[in-house]
């Protein structure tokens, strides 16, 4: 019987190894998914900007391109940006 206990025992620096192995996975995974929300809010602005030069100047456009100024600006860090 104690053999399967061994076999149970969890060795406590490989678990430490692991955890911090998936805590830089979480990492990077979330890093990769800021990078691709900042790629399709930077179509959707491209989009916005050339409509106004195209002489849209409607404020559904204004409103639109603020909101997803203040986005990227959420995801430089600038949580605040949000509220307004």
């Amino acid at each position: 019987m104690d053999h399967q206990n061994d076999a149970r025992a969890v060795d406590p620096a490989r678990s430490a190894a692991r955890a911090q192995w998936e805590a830089q996975l979480a990492a990077d995974e979330a890093e990769l998914l800021r990078a691709e929300e900042w790629h399709a809010i930077s179509r959707r602005l491209d989009r916005c900007h050339a409509a106004q030069r195209a002489g849209d100047n409607s404020t559904y456009l204004r409103d639109r391109v603020a909101r997803l100024e203040a986005l990227q600006a959420c995801l430089l860090g600038s949580v605040e940006s949000l509220a307004a």
